[in-house]
């Protein structure tokens, strides 16, 4: 990893500075290169290192200083490695655009990188905001970095000094702060904010608008493969706690603060935590609350791909996937009502042509994606509100159009992902013209194409290989799977 930021050092080096940039936190000059001008780095928020651990994040004062944002910000500490460092001092955000004089005024998107809450950074080269910016000179691009793991979700209250619950929602509230005070002096438009995000970065985004922190920071959201269902509940929030300070032999927050940054990459299983300071009790709450007029001044684009979880058969191997699908499988059965479980069991039954493990991963996806996305799209239909399902498979052999396989089409970055020799410019192409035409008008708007909202026709777009096409009614065989939106997927074990 030191090898590869190294080279990215030296050929962010050999790139020309940009005119710089000042607006309120500071002056910057970033990379030029080929029509956009790319800002890393940028603070948005205080280092959260020492006592600043587990608290709200803090916003960076105004300055005059002069910087030369050309490197990545650090992630967050965190299992993997990522292009970029890793450290706690992690509160960065990226800007990408379209420079050229005269440039002002435009809607501006913030991607929100997923990695089920404890991995990823937008320095990931699956991340690069390079082609949108060269494409769509008429948007301006951020990227956003916040805590991870426990230091972003863990829920710390009951310790002996208390701490901030799920910080990490805090520290995308504090960029989109950043963004209002600042993104001016970029050409962007703070009052249209679009956030769009994947996984557990849409995660996050489907909960903002609950946050008083957040509210009137943003007008439209896009959620790919993530809804409000991908939280936890204090009780599992607070067993993982404990099962990190019996570990690490902590007693308190000061003693948690002591910790160097690094103790804290490797635990897992964090999430946004319900019945908290941020978040309501409970999931049945919240879709309510997205039904009522607190989000009602929100434009929602959201979907799912066709073939969620193939990718975690492409990530742990097709044994230990199916070892831990069928574990998962039982639990999810358990939880839903006897009728609802007979219409799933026939539904992702070995007799609809799928083998056994298929019909275990088809019901996975159904329970952990499709069926909330359904639920949000249901609880906005008097909004404005539309729906997607992206069906376009990956290049890998044996792997359908699976989570996270339609980054690359949103990107416009073929070199990365799993679309390999299925790539379908064409659809990408489309795709990056919806998203931000979603962005400048709440209308995701193409050439030739009509995208019906989600009405009560439960009307949804569907990407395949050859394009793109309206269906009636794109969710309704996930019906019966629909009390396990109002389940916290992390709490009750259901990946």
């Amino acid at each position: 990893m030191i090898i590869l930021y190294t080279i990215i050092l030296l050929i962010s080096a050999a790139l020309p500075l940009s005119a710089a940039v000042r607006c309120r936190t500071g002056v910057y000059s970033g990379l030029a290169e080929d029509g956009a001008v790319s800002f890393r780095g940028i603070r948005y928020a205080l280092p959260p290192l020492e006592k600043r651990r587990f608290a709200p994040p803090e916003p960076v004062p105004a300055s005059d200083a002069s910087f030369e944002a050309v490197r990545f910000g650090d992630a967050s500490p965190q299992p993997a490695p990522t292009p970029n460092r890793q450290s706690e001092d992690c509160l960065w955000l990226n800007v990408c655009a379209d420079m050229s004089p005269g440039r002002k005024d435009r809607p501006v998107m913030a991607f929100i990188h997923g990695g089920a809450y404890i991995s990823d950074s937008s320095a990931m080269d699956i991340y690069d905001l390079r082609p949108l910016a060269k494409a769509f000179g008429d948007v301006v691009f951020v990227s956003v970095e916040y805590r991870l793991g426990l230091l972003g979700f863990g829920d710390f209250r009951n310790v002996e000094g208390g701490g901030c619950c799920s910080p990490g929602l805090l520290d995308i509230a504090c960029a989109l702060e950043w963004i209002r005070d600042n993104i001016e002096a970029f050409g962007g438009d703070p009052g249209r904010v679009t956030l769009f995000g994947q996984s557990a970065g849409a995660g996050c985004i489907s909960l903002l608008p609950l946050l008083p922190q957040a509210r009137g920071l943003f007008r439209r959201m896009i959620l790919q493969s993530g809804s409000p269902s991908l939280v936890t509940t204090p009780e599992a929030a607070q067993k993982t706690a404990a099962a990190f300070m019996d570990k690490t032999g902590c007693r308190s927050l000061k003693d948690l603060q002591r910790l160097p940054g690094e103790a804290f990459a490797a635990f897992a299983a964090c999430a946004p935590v319900t019945e908290s300071p941020l978040l309501p009790r409970s999931l049945t709450e919240i879709y309510q609350k997205a039904a009522s007029p607190l989000y009602g001044g929100i434009d929602i684009l959201a979907g799912t791909n066709r073939d969620e979880m193939d990718y975690f058969t492409l990530l742990l191997g097709r044994d230990r996937a199916e070892e831990a699908q069928a574990a998962a499988h039982r639990r999810r059965l358990a939880l839903l009502p006897e009728g609802a479980k007979e219409k799933a069991q026939k539904l992702f039954s070995p007799e609809n042509g799928l083998s056994p493990y298929e019909a275990c991963c088809r019901f996975a996806g159904a329970a952990l994606f499709h069926a909330p996305c359904l639920a949000l799209c249901r609880a906005r239909r008097a909004f404005r509100t539309y729906a997607y399902s992206f069906e376009v498979p990956s290049g890998k052999p044996g792997i359908g159009a699976c989570h996270a396989a339609e980054l690359s089409y949103v990107f416009g970055n073929f070199r990365y992902g799993y679309a390999g020799k299925n790539a379908a410019p064409g659809v990408s192409r489309l795709m990056q013209q919806l998203w931000t035409g979603f962005a400048k008008t709440g209308v995701p708007e193409a050439e030739n194409l009509l995208w019906p909202p989600f009405g009560n026709s439960g009307c949804a777009l569907v990407f395949a290989p050859e394009g793109a096409y309206a269906r009636e009614n794109a969710f309704g065989k996930y019906e019966a799977l629909e009390e396990l939106a109002y389940i916290p997927v992390h709490a009750a074990g259901l990946f």
